[in-house]
């Protein structure tokens, strides 16, 4: 079938950015946005514990800038910790309102919300 053949490949491709990350980061393990990036691939390949801790890491090495706040939302909201999810998004948009555009709204997570969660997800993202 060609979706588990899709499904592979974009499971090998994950795993091989982060063993890229991964050694980058050998190489300056101060490197926040590299530490975002390797959340995000472990996210996808089901690290959640390891996607988790360098999300965390690369919030405190940013400072908790935006770009690393993004990163970590999307963590959290993968792995289904909505009220974390929801109150990094928060600080992600007070900091810079122009993150709100990377947020998928279609993400099947999301869309599973209970009409409590959906709404405050909306009241985040809506536009002033």
């Amino acid at each position: 079938m060609q979706v588990e053949g899709e499904n592979y490949r974009a499971m090998q491709t994950y795993e091989r950015a982060a063993e890229l990350a991964k050694e980058k980061l050998e190489v300056n393990n101060l490197d926040w946005r590299t530490l975002g990036h390797l959340a995000s691939y472990l996210t996808e390949i089901g690290n959640s514990e390891e996607a988790m801790t360098a999300a965390q890491s690369a919030l405190q090495l940013s400072g908790r800038r935006p770009e690393a706040l993004f990163r970590a939302t999307m963590v959290y909201c993968h792995e289904a910790y909505t009220d974390t999810c929801f109150s990094l998004l928060e600080e992600m948009v007070e900091k810079d309102a122009s993150y709100r555009q990377f947020v998928d709204t279609t993400d099947t997570k999301l869309k599973d919300l209970n009409p409590q969660e959906s709404n405050r997800f909306q009241a985040i993202i809506a536009t002033p």
